[in-house]
């Protein structure tokens, strides 16, 4: 009786053990890397609106630009589309890698994903007129005050 009792009392300690050596051994993938991921596939977003928008633009006015200038925007555009396969796919093994963790509610609770570099040229320009348009209304407005008489 008492070697049954101790076997049993042994292999209750064993099974605690191990499942706790189990669950610290789960490997899950880096952090950092599906964050960079995430925020790779975001900037190629970005990237492929604008890219979309000169070409568009480009169509509108064919004659501002060479046939040279629109074969390169379309290239860019293929180049950029491809990207954002190649990072899903990466994405999309990690997630074959790793199941539990991308099904858990609190895997992605705290990445934060960063828009991409800095502005581009456009959009700085975008800027600067807006900026210039708000100060000419500004100005106007208070040119209209009644001026004193003193």
């Amino acid at each position: 009786m008492k070697t049954v009792y101790f076997k049993s009392l042994l292999g209750l300690f064993l099974l605690c053990v191990g499942t706790t050596t189990v669950a610290q051994n789960y490997n899950y993938p880096s952090r950092e890397l599906v964050e960079a991921i995430l925020n790779d596939i975001d900037y190629c977003k970005n990237e492929l609106k604008e890219a979309e928008a000169d070409v568009a633009e480009m169509e509108g006015s064919p004659e501002s630009y060479s046939l040279a200038d629109y074969k390169d925007a379309q290239r860019l555009i293929e180049r950029i589309k491809l990207c954002i396969n190649v990072k899903r796919a990466r994405l999309d093994d990690l997630r074959k890698e790793y199941p539990g963790w991308f099904n858990s509610p609190s895997a992605f609770s705290d990445i934060r994903i960063r828009w991409g570099g800095g502005p581009d040229p456009k959009a700085v320009q975008r800027l600067l007129n807006n900026m210039e348009e708000r100060i000419n209304n500004v100005l106007d407005a208070f040119s209209e005050l009644e001026k004193p008489a003193h």
